[in-house]
């Protein structure tokens, strides 16, 4: 990405890098096997330096790796087990105060048990630590209950602890107008977490879910412009330390012909701040999307409509994004196994709106280009 910020000095803001990525996988019989993942990204900016009307420029590293070994079919009732192990070792130049580097790593252990057709239990428990942010050892459970309450009811429910770190390339190389002075994001911690989905067959071709969740996150993070008093328009990863978060969603499918599925998809959310009285930003109270797809072995398209509700600008500066409403397409042609052709297009209403404050999304928006699959 290259752009240059439209404000004073009109200075010039990029992002470049890249993301090797590598998968190995054994099978030791039929019913156990292992996969290795392993992840090297690096990123670059330069960006705006917040003291003075110039630009400064960073590069963080991110190694990781994920080893995996499932076994399927072990016993009737004790039907999976899975073992997790993985790390990441993160480098920067950023200077202090700003986290120029961490160490992290983890492991797990996860069952799947089975009671005849109806019923399914998963239990996962992750020991995880690390270094260099606030990292201390803990243990983190997860439980996940699947009811088949009749032939075309599906009740699925679960609670979950969890915490995570949040990759620096996947937060900062694809968003635009930024400066991130605190370096790496500081972990993210789930400290509780309720839902459920259910899932009805209304028919052969008609398939109705509906979804609720409430959490605890401690570590919350958000975008938020760098100016205290006035803003600058230009954007860092703030964090909270505390807010609850709770979630409802609908969703209904119809597949009304082969080859072809209509969807629409309803969702809320609602957020509250536990630690102090900021905003809690780009957080839409109502988000709606109806789509329809038609896909086979040869073409994929899908378009979609989306109306998403307004939204808090600033963390402490008065102001709301307005709602939008905006269509987009998607096309991919298969020309074989290994190649593919692809389309997309966004914002093809033409409509003015703003994901990020003082910046209008592009009208129109098309890029295309091809996938090689080796």
């Amino acid at each position: 990405m290259d752009a240059e910020l439209p404000y004073q000095n009109s200075l010039r803001e990029s992002h470049d890098g890249w993301d090797f990525r590598g998968t190995a996988q054994w099978k030791f019989n039929e019913l156990t096997q292992a996969q290795l993942d392993l992840s090297d990204q690096s990123t670059r900016l330069q960006d705006w330096d917040q003291p003075g009307l110039s630009t400064r420029s960073n590069q963080a590293n991110e190694l990781e790796a994920r080893f995996k070994v499932t076994a399927e079919d072990v016993d009737p009732f004790f039907n999976r087990f899975v073992f997790l192990l993985g790390g990441r070792h993160a480098t920067s130049d950023f200077t202090a105060p700003a986290a120029a580097g961490y160490d992290w790593a983890w492991f797990g252990l996860q069952a799947y048990l089975k009671q005849g057709e109806n019923l399914a239990l998963t239990a996962k428990l992750q020991g995880q630590g690390g270094s260099g942010l606030d990292l201390p050892f803990k243990f983190y459970p997860i439980v996940d209950f699947t009811w088949r309450v009749f032939e075309a009811s599906q009740l699925d429910l679960y609670w979950k602890t969890d915490r995570y770190v949040e990759n620096f390339q996947n937060d900062f190389m694809d968003t635009e107008h930024v400066s991130p002075s605190f370096g790496f994001p500081a972990p993210t911690e789930i400290a509780g977490e309720w839902g459920g989905r259910l899932t009805q067959k209304l028919s052969e071709a008609v398939v109705l879910s509906l979804s609720a969740s409430a959490a605890q996150l401690q570590g919350y993070h958000q975008w938020n412009d760098v100016g205290a008093v006035t803003p600058v328009q230009i954007q860092d990863y703030s964090t909270i330390g505390q807010i609850q978060l709770a979630k409802a969603g609908a969703n209904l499918q119809w597949n009304f012909q082969e080859h072809w599925q209509a969807a629409a998809a309803y969702e809320w959310t609602g957020g509250t701040n536990s630690s102090d009285n900021r905003n809690l930003t780009n957080l839409p109270t109502h988000q709606v999307v109806l789509s329809l797809y038609r896909g086979d072995e040869q073409w994929e398209a899908r378009l979609a409509l989306q109306w998403t509700s307004d939204r808090w600008k600033y963390e402490t500066l008065p102001g709301t994004l307005p709602a939008y409403l905006t269509a987009g397409l998607n096309a991919t042609y298969h020309l074989n196994k290994s190649l593919s052709l692809w389309l997309d297009g966004d914002n093809l209403l033409g409509a003015s709106y703003e994901l990020q404050p003082g910046y209008l999304e592009p009208q129109y928006h098309v890029r295309g280009g091809v996938e090689v699959v080796f």
